[in-house]
């Protein structure tokens, strides 16, 4: 089983929260990109998408219901995180081997879409796990799960920030992917935040760090440009 990490706990403020909503929920890319994924072969569909909270002075929305999910065993649900968090934990050791091997050297262009590939399968095998682990059935010892084992900590960390590190440490050969790296992974955090959204402020954060990422990135690209019209 891999090492227990501390959850990092929140600290924006209530307007803070509200404000950065607004924002990094404007700018994400639609989840639809992300796919409809069923963690039990199809039984119980996601949720619809929960509309996001509306800002000062928007006109109120129309309440979604959400479906019903169909009940599943303990038994059977306990059964289905452990095989997704068996999968997942070696996706996610293979992901920090890469990462580490392939820091100094440059690589093709085949190399860097398969490593894209692989983070964001890693991404989706955390989604899967969040997804089981608060399904309506669950016990309070499966919902507790992610916080025991740092689920959140080490999807941050070893499905993104490692990555991102890497991409930034190849710049400006690497900077396609990693834009292309940062929209994927706004899909998935604009997914996890309107289906399970008892970590909703955690998602917020981790949506506001790619959307700086972004911007900086984007920033940096019209600077150079210009300056190559100057020049």
């Amino acid at each position: 089983m891999a090492p227990l990490i501390q959850v990092p706990t929140p600290t924006t403020t209530a307007a803070q929260t509200r404000t950065l909503k607004g924002t990094v929920l404007g700018l994400v890319p639609a989840v639809e990109d992300v796919g409809n994924r069923n963690f039990d072969g199809g039984a119980h569909p996601l949720p619809a998408r929960r509309p996001a909270p509306p800002l000062a002075g928007d006109e109120p929305t129309e309440i979604v219901k959400q479906p019903k999910s169909r009940p599943v065993s303990q038994k059977r649900l306990l059964a289905e995180v452990k095989g997704i968090y068996t999968g997942l934990v070696m996706v996610e050791k293979k992901c920090i081997e890469v990462v580490n091997d392939r820091r100094g050297n440059r690589l093709s262009n085949a190399q860097w879409q398969a490593l894209i590939h692989l983070h964001c399968f890693l991404l989706e095998e955390y989604y899967d796990f969040f997804l089981a682990s608060q399904h309506p059935s669950a016990s309070p010892a499966v919902r507790s799960l992610p916080s025991r084992h740092g689920m959140i900590a080490r999807m941050w960390q070893h499905g993104v920030q490692n990555f991102l590190d890497l991409l930034r440490y190849h710049l400006p050969a690497s900077l396609e992917y990693m834009l292309t790296f940062i929209y994927k992974a706004c899909s998935m955090m604009a997914l996890l935040y309107e289906t399970v959204p008892v970590f909703e402020d955690t998602w917020i954060e981790c949506l506001g760090k790619l959307t700086c990422y972004r911007i900086a990135i984007e920033g940096d690209i019209r600077v150079e440009g210009s300056n190559n019209r100057q020049a």
